[in-house]
C-alpha cells in the first residue's frame, strides 16, 4: 500500500470506536464493517476493507491491522499487547485517549513552526532584493566616484556584499531545512529519522525522552490493569520502545526486577523518571491501584514534553529576528557609511 500520512485524529477515533463496540458485544469484523459504512468510501476506507477480510479469513486483529498505514507502529504494538493481554477494548481506550492528545500536540506544534518557516521566507525575500537590486545601486555609485571601490575609501562596501550574500546563503538552507523537516514528518519513514534526531540533539534531547517515557507508562498501565504482573508487563512494553536511551534504561529496570524489586523502585533507582514521580508510583504500588498512578505520571509527563518543544520553538523565534535585524543592519550600514562620507565632503 502507498504511505499515508498518518492523521492522530482519525487513529483516535478509529481507537475509540471499534473499543466501544468491542465492549458492547461486537465481534471485530463487524465492528471494522460498521465504520466501512461510516468512512463513506474515504482514503481509508480501501485499508479498513482490507483489514476486514483478513479478520474474516481468521487474522486476529493484530495481525489484521498490522500492514495498514493509517495506524503508526505504537498503535500497532499496543494491540499486539491489548490482544494478548486480553484486553482489547482498554488498550484501544488507552490508544484513543493519548493520539486524542499527541493530535492536540501537532496542532500547536504546526501553529509554532508556522512562524518560524513565514519569517524565513520573507527574510529571503528581503534579502534577495538586497543583494541583486540595492546593493548593485550603490556599488555603481561608487565605482563611478572612484572607479573601483577596491583599494578606494570605499573598500569595506564590499562587506555589505560579503554579509549580503552570506546571510542569504544561511536563510536558504535554515528554510530549506525547515521546508524539508515538515515534509518528511508526512511519512513514517521520515518521522523515524526526524526521531532519531530530536534523539541527539541538545535543545530536544528531554523533550523526547520524556515523550518516549509517556508512551512507555501508557502500555504499562494498560497492561497492569489488565491482570497483567509488573514484571510480564514491563517486557512486553520493553518491545515497543524505540527510544535507544530509554530501551537501555529498561532493560536495567527489568534486570533489577529479576533481583525481586519492585517495578516502582526500580524506576527509582534507576532514575527513569523524576524522584516525586517515582514516589507516586510506590504510593500506587502500596494502594494497590499502580495502573492508575501509571497513568496520571503518564499524562504529565507528556504534557511537560509538549511544553518543552514548544518551549524550544518559542526560544528560535527571537534569535530568527536577530539574526535577519543584524544582517541587514551590518549590510545597510557598510553601504551607507561611504555616502555618510560623501556628504560630509559636500558640506
Amino acid at each position: 500500500m502507498a504511505e499515508k500520512q498518518i492523521d492522530y485524529a482519525y487513529v483516535s477515533v478509529f481507537c475509540e470506536n471499534v473499543a466501544m463496540m468491542l465492549s458492547g458485544g461486537i465481534v471485530p469484523e463487524e465492528a471494522i464493517g460498521l465504520l466501512m459504512d461510516d468512512s463513506d468510501k474515504n482514503r481509508y476506507y480501501d485499508e479498513l476493507k482490507e483489514i476486514q477480510k483478513k479478520l474474516v479469513l481468521g487474522q486476529g486483529m493484530a495481525d489484521a491491522v498490522w500492514e495498514c498505514d493509517f495506524l503508526p507502529e505504537y498503535a500497532k504494538q499496543m494491540i499486539r499487547i491489548g490482544e494478548q493481554s486480553g484486553r482489547m477494548d482498554k488498550a484501544l481506550d488507552a490508544l484513543a485517549d493519548y493520539y486524542k492528545k499527541q493530535d492536540d500536540i501537532v496542532a500547536r506544534l504546526k501553529a509554532s513552526v508556522v512562524y518560524p518557516f513565514i519569517l524565513l521566507l520573507l527574510m529571503c525575500a528581503v534579502l534577495i532584493v538586497m543583494v541583486s537590486k540595492v546593493l548593485p545601486v550603490f556599488i555603481g555609485v561608487y565605482e563611478n566616484l572612484a572607479g573601483t571601490i577596491s583599494g578606494s575609501s570605499y573598500a569595506y562596501v564590499s562587506v555589505a556584499i560579503v554579509v549580503g550574500i552570506v546571510a542569504l546563503v544561511i536563510t536558504i538552507v535554515m528554510a530549506a531545512s525547515l521546508l524539508i523537516g515538515m515534509l518528511m514528518y508526512r511519512t513514517a519513514k521520515g518521522r523515524i529519522k526526524i526521531s532519531h534526531f530530536l534523539q541527539q540533539s541538545k535543545m530536544t534531547k528531554s523533550a523526547s525522552y520524556k515523550m518516549a517515557l509517556a508512551q512507555c507508562l501508557q502500555a504499562l498501565s494498560t497492561l497492569v490493569a489488565s491482570g497483567m504482573n509488573t514484571d510480564e508487563a514491563l517486557y512486553h512494553t520493553e518491545k515497543t520502545i524505540v527510544h535507544k536511551q530509554l530501551k537501555e534504561r529498561i532493560g536495567l529496570v527489568l534486570e533489577d526486577m529479576k533481583q525481586a524489586h519492585s517495578l516502582a523502585q526500580a524506576f527509582y533507582d534507576r532514575q527513569i523518571i523524576p524522584p516525586l514521580y517515582a514516589r507516586m508510583l510506590i504510593t500506587g504500588t502500596h494502594s494497590g491501584k499502580i495502573d492508575q498512578a501509571l497513568v496520571e505520571v503518564s499524562d504529565t509527563i507528556s504534557e511537560n514534553a509538549a511544553q518543552e518543544v514548544t518551549g524550544v520553538i518559542d526560544k528560535v523565534e527571537p534569535l530568527l529576528t536577530g539574526f535577519l535585524t543584524a544582517a541587514i543592519g551590518i549590510t545597510l550600514l557598510s553601504v551607507m557609511l561611504p555616502l555618510i562620507g560623501i556628504l560630509g565632503t559636500i558640506g
